[in-house]
């Protein structure tokens, strides 16, 4: 028999190691990323071109190690089902239009444009827009990737009140009525074999390995 319990000692064990040690790099990052924006404000005029461009490339590869170190936190909480979520009610159109303006620049330059197509006065909706936002960044950032240029991204919403409604491979437990958000792109896919593989942490399909995505 094989107990579970070391394996669950060992996923804690490394979470804290990992949060730790994510806490203890902040302390220098911030005075990196305080230093370079003091110099960038206060040193602005006295600056060579040059000197200028370096240290916005430090400010801005900063707040970068801060955003990963923040992501490293969340991932191994959840590891351990130590998130803590702030749920409320939630408009969930406004959220999605501010999520899309985010990619409106990207899409220009790689010519995707995002399609909405919004269910009519939807409810609101208890969710943590802070996580789901995230979510939804991802999953457009996905699309992006595997999205063919000239080509469309949709996002669209549905209120589903039956178990016959929800889209196939939706979890079983999920609390009726609720809101379906759909984001599909006309990349290339995944294969019937691959749908359950990809949740595995670091999991990638052979297509992707193949085409180093």
């Amino acid at each position: 028999f094989h107990n579970v319990m070391d394996d669950h000692s060992a996923v804690s064990l490394r979470a804290n190691f990992v949060s730790r040690m994510s806490h203890e790099l902040r302390t220098p990052l911030t005075s990196i990323k305080g230093f370079a924006q003091y110099m960038l404000e206060e040193l602005n005029d006295s600056l060579t071109p040059a000197v200028r461009d370096y240290l916005e490339i430090i400010f801005d590869n900063s707040q970068l190690l801060n955003t990963l170190f923040s992501d490293i936190i969340e991932i191994t909480r959840a590891d351990v089902g130590d998130l803590k979520l702030n749920i409320g009610p939630s408009h969930l159109p406004e959220l999605i239009e501010q999520v899309a303006i985010g990619f409106e620049a990207q899409g220009a330059k790689e010519h995707k444009w995002i399609e909405l197509q919004l269910a009519p006065n939807l409810p609101p909706a208890l969710l943590d827009t802070n996580y789901i936002s995230r979510v939804l960044t991802l999953l457009l950032r996905n699309a992006f990737q595997h999205a063919p240029p000239e080509s469309q991204i949709r996002i669209s919403t549905q209120i589903v009140d039956g178990t016959q409604k929800l889209p196939f491979g939706a979890p079983s437990d999920i609390t009726l009525p609720c809101v379906v958000i759909t984001v599909e792109d006309q990349g290339e896919g995944i294969a019937a074999e691959d749908a359950e593989l990809i949740f595995q942490p670091f999991y990638r399909t052979r297509d992707a390995r193949v085409a180093r995505l």
